[in-house]
């Protein structure tokens, strides 16, 4: 088996933190954090996802996933409904007008910094191709 090399995951770790830095301050400018724009996403792209879905997709726990559709809830991206009169525990998830604005606006951001997002991942590559090379 291939020795790991910890400097070069190290590397990855602090590019990997830069990222996600970038995508929360990018999703901040409407107070939520980049793992609630991927909630507001999936719901956005999908017409009929229930929290369990959710929680499936984002590979996540439920009580993790009810957290952050609250949250949505509460800053008015989403509605939860209760179609069926006969099981009110069934809930199906759509986004609002503001969450609508909030999602392209956001997307809109993402695009325009997309280039300093992978540029991350480009110096991690680089530092680990001339890690390789030094060997």
């Amino acid at each position: 088996m291939e020795k790991i090399d910890v400097e070069l995951l190290i590397d990855w770790y602090v590019e990997v933190q830069n990222i996600v830095g970038t995508l929360d301050q990018i999703a901040a400018t409407y107070n939520l954090n980049f793992a609630a724009f991927r909630i507001l996403d999936q719901i956005y792209q999908s017409n009929s996802l229930s929290p369990r879905d959710l929680s499936e997709i984002e590979k996540t726990s439920p009580p993790a996933v009810s957290r952050k559709l609250n949250l949505l809830q509460v800053k008015g991206y989403i509605c939860k409904r209760r179609d069926d009169p006969h099981d009110q525990r069934l809930v199906k998830l759509e986004i609002t007008t503001k969450g609508k604005e909030a999602y392209f606006a956001i997307k809109e951001s993402l695009d325009a910094k997309s280039i300093e997002i992978l540029s991350y991942i480009k110096k991690a590559e680089y530092r680990s191709i001339d890690r390789k090379s030094n060997i």
